[in-house]
């Protein structure tokens, strides 16, 4: 019975490892990824303020050039479709993330307490082991003092 009970705590302990190793694994995919998804926004970004001053540059110059002006206003607004994009992908990878972060949190603390189940289990069973030897012990001493005495 005590075997049965350690060894299903090792296999599930076992298994616990196992799906952390692979919750690390996929946090760590869904960290790359978001950085990625953050660096996009940061490019997207830089390219519509450079488009915006460079509206404003050639809507400063005399005469003004407005076909030069039209094709930078639809370039910042194809621009800014990408950078919405961009943010809306970053919220995205930044949620996954987050979740897999509770997740990797959970099976850290299921492998913490199957780990100190174990060790408690590993316990009791040393003292019934102990307990055991202590008792053979003793009977033995009580039948050899009893056939020394007769």
């Amino acid at each position: 019975m005590i075997r049965g009970v350690e060894n299903s705590l090792r296999a599930l302990k076992t298994l616990t490892d196992f799906e952390l190793a692979e919750a690390g694994r996929d946090l760590s995919q869904a960290a790359l990824e978001a950085h990625a998804a953050h660096e996009q926004v940061t490019d997207s970004a830089i390219r519509c303020t450079t488009t915006v001053r460079d509206i404003r540059r050639a809507m400063r110059q005399r005469p003004a050039n407005l076909e030069l002006v039209g094709a930078l206003h639809r370039l910042y607004r194809h621009q800014r479709r990408d950078l919405d994009a961009a943010k809306a992908r970053l919220q995205g990878a930044q949620e996954h993330e987050a979740r897999l972060r509770d997740t990797l949190n959970e099976r850290l603390m299921r492998e913490k307490l199957l780990a100190r189940m174990l060790r408690r289990h590993t316990q009791v069973a040393e003292g019934i082991f102990e307990s055991q030897q202590h008792k053979l012990l003793e009977d033995a001493w009580l039948r050899a003092s009893r056939s020394g005495a007769t």
